[in-house]
């Protein structure tokens, strides 16, 4: 007959594993609950910045929208052919008011440059601006001279006349030409301000669903322990 035979493990030493489970079990477990803890801070602080936000939304929005239609109305101020600078000197003043209010109301709107921007923006409108009037006065001035001797019939001087009216008035489009790409550098200006605006309005929810997940994970792992 044939006998089979087995070999048989040694049963565990079940005193190592109580000495383990007793040297790092408490450890352990401390520090779970202190990394649920952290995790459990870290998303209630979020959402105490999110609430936060969705206080500040009216006071912020109606910010936003006074500077919107600022920098609408500066870019009107630019008509092709001429520049409105007591236009552009009366937003300026707006401009201002209206950032020291952003600046209490939006988180990253601190140590701003865009007054100092628009300062040097309007004083170089204004030289340039100068500079056409000037060359306009003078163009008029020719036109008049010119009637005078349309009147005499004197060709020879209306020659002369059309043709130091004709210079004047291709440096006045190129005064104006000038003037107009100031326009271009103090919109990237502007807006950068906007868009920093534009993203402290933009509320995310999700953590508040983060911690209902985890709250609804931990009730559960309680009940199956």
């Amino acid at each position: 007959m044939t006998v089979y035979s087995f070999a048989c493990s040694t049963p565990d030493n079940w005193s190592n594993w109580h000495f383990l489970a007793k040297t790092f079990g408490p450890g352990l477990i401390a520090g779970t609950i202190a990394l649920m803890a952290y995790r459990v801070a870290s998303t209630q602080k979020q959402i105490a910045t999110n609430k936060y936000n969705l206080d500040m939304f009216d006071k912020r929005w109606s910010v936003f929208e006074n500077y919107h239609d600022i920098i609408d109305n500066i870019s009107k101020c630019e008509h092709g052919d001429h520049i409105s600078v007591q236009g552009l000197e009366n937003l300026g003043n707006n401009l201002e008011k209206c950032i020291i209010k952003s600046e209490k109301v939006f988180e990253s709107l601190y140590d701003n440059h865009v007054i100092a921007e628009y300062a040097i923006f309007l004083e170089e409108a204004k030289i340039i601006t100068k500079s056409i009037n000037e060359l306009r006065d003078k163009s008029l001035k020719l036109e008049r001279e010119k009637t005078l001797y349309n009147a005499n019939k004197d060709k020879n001087i209306m020659y002369e006349l059309d043709s130091q009216i004709s210079k004047l008035q291709d440096q006045i489009k190129d005064k104006n030409a000038l003037c107009i790409k100031l326009f271009p550098k103090i919109g990237d200006v502007l807006l950068d301000l906007y868009e920093k605006m534009d993203n402290e309005l933009t509320v995310p929810h999700k953590p508040y669903e983060t911690l209902l997940d985890k709250i609804i994970k931990f009730i559960k792992y309680k009940n199956i322990r």
